[in-house]
């Protein structure tokens, strides 16, 4: 097949940041100003559910690796600029280390469903990466790779191994929290909407996947059995033009509205200077990492195995896929076991699979960079091994630990 019906012409981030001493709604004014200022538009900063503790930073439409990793060199130096220009500042890695048990969450179309989904989503961030696609084959060739790699993702970013949510400090015994999180947030979801992803091959059966799940969510809805926020989930809302809405009641979900840790998004379809997407494969089970490096690494890793796919075709791996996978990745990191493997030689093998697809596209140098910076987590640790050897008791400790780190550069 020709290259360019099996091609990846937009990559996008989304990084997620907690907050010292800043609160977000200034930093994002204050950011997208900056960006708006420097004459470029690639970048924007958002809200999440934590309105006060979390920015969002969306680097959009990449062309290829080599420009999203550039935009993160830029625009997250650039993040932390402004937080300390406002007296306050950025750190990384995926546990928001504040009391967020008395603030309000942001009520969108999701969390309005409920409000233990909203409360989870408080105090835990991640980095998506988001493959937009040229081909339907293609996105679900990804999204199926995806969905059985993802304990790989977690092991080589697990950032997140204590915890401060409700006021204390805790040691999580894992060495990324939120799959946990997860578990608990999404209890009042069916499974299907969360836990164990399907195999899909086509958008056709995408859609019919969605209509089940939310037939089984508007039956859960209908009984009682979700803990919604009904004054939010129902009050009418207007748009711009005058229109109303309410986010209930529905007959199909949104594609953000499910929570698999790998999705499809049809709605995502996009026609911009020449570069065309039929959808996207949405990646958003890792931690963030701490340093610009790794989510470089992070970047390249998804980008050259996407790039691979698209040229060579599909990837065997000794993942199932299961949300159990997923769980033992978070606990065990780079030292779990599939199959009788281990995690460091699987890593290593897909390591090989991204290094081909990006040295085919040309990106000799970011798949040099790529070595080097698996060869790090390999060596050294993961994020979370790098936290536990310091043996920290306090939050504070940790905190600026963070806020130090996302400052240095480890590859330079």
């Amino acid at each position: 097949m020709n290259q360019k019906e099996r091609d990846i012409p937009m990559i996008s981030n989304e990084l997620e940041f907690p907050l010292y001493i800043v609160t977000a709604a200034d930093l994002i004014a204050a950011y997208n100003s900056a960006v708006l200022a420097d004459g470029t538009y690639e970048s924007m900063a958002v809200h999440e559910v934590n309105p006060i503790h979390i920015v969002e930073v969306n680097l959009s439409k990449a062309r290829d690796i080599r420009e999203l990793n550039q935009m993160v060199a830029r625009y997250v130096p650039l993040l932390v600029t402004e937080a300390q220009n406002l007296g306050g500042f950025v750190y990384a890695g995926s546990s928001v280390l504040e009391d967020v048990s008395l603030i309000e969450p942001k009520w969108h179309r999701t969390t309005s469903l409920s409000r233990r989904c909203a409360d989870g989503f408080k105090d835990i961030t991640s980095q998506q990466v988001v493959l937009g696609v040229s081909n339907e084959q293609l996105g679900m060739d990804l999204y199926n790779l995806f969905r059985q790699i993802g304990p790989a993702l977690i092991a080589i970013t697990a950032s997140s191994p204590y915890s401060f949510g409700t006021g204390d400090f805790i040691d999580t015994k894992t060495q990324s929290r939120r799959i946990n999180q997860y578990e608990r947030l999404c209890v009042s979801f069916p499974p299907d909407t969360w836990r164990d992803l399907p195999e899909l091959n086509s958008l056709s059966e995408y859609h019919l996947f969605m209509r089940r799940v939310s037939d089984s969510v508007n039956q859960r809805l209908s009984k009682g059995y979700m803990d919604a926020n009904e004054s939010e989930l129902y009050r009418i809302r207007h748009n711009e033009d005058g229109s109303s809405y309410s986010y209930a009641p529905f007959d199909l979900l949104e594609p953000h509205q499910i929570f698999l840790h790998v999705r499809p998004r049809p709605d995502h379809a996009i026609t911009e200077n020449g570069r065309s997407c039929l959808l996207s494969t949405e990646v958003r089970v890792p931690d963030i990492p701490t340093t610009i490096d790794r989510m470089q690494v992070l970047n390249s890793f998804v980008t050259g195995l996407a790039y691979y796919v698209a040229d060579n075709g599909v990837i065997c791996n000794p993942f199932s896929g299961s949300f159990e996978e997923l769980k033992r990745a978070a606990r065990h990191g780079l030292d779990d076991k599939v199959g009788g493997i281990g995690m460091r030689k699987i890593i290593d093998n897909l390591r090989e699979y991204a290094y081909r697809g990006l040295n085919e596209r040309g990106f000799v140098f970011d798949a040099i960079l790529l070595g080097d910076g698996v060869d790090n987590i390999l060596v050294n640790g993961n994020d979370a091994d790098l936290i536990r050897k310091l043996g920290l008791s306090k939050q504070s400790d940790l905190r600026y630990y963070l806020i130090d780190r996302l400052r240095t550069r480890e590859m330079l």
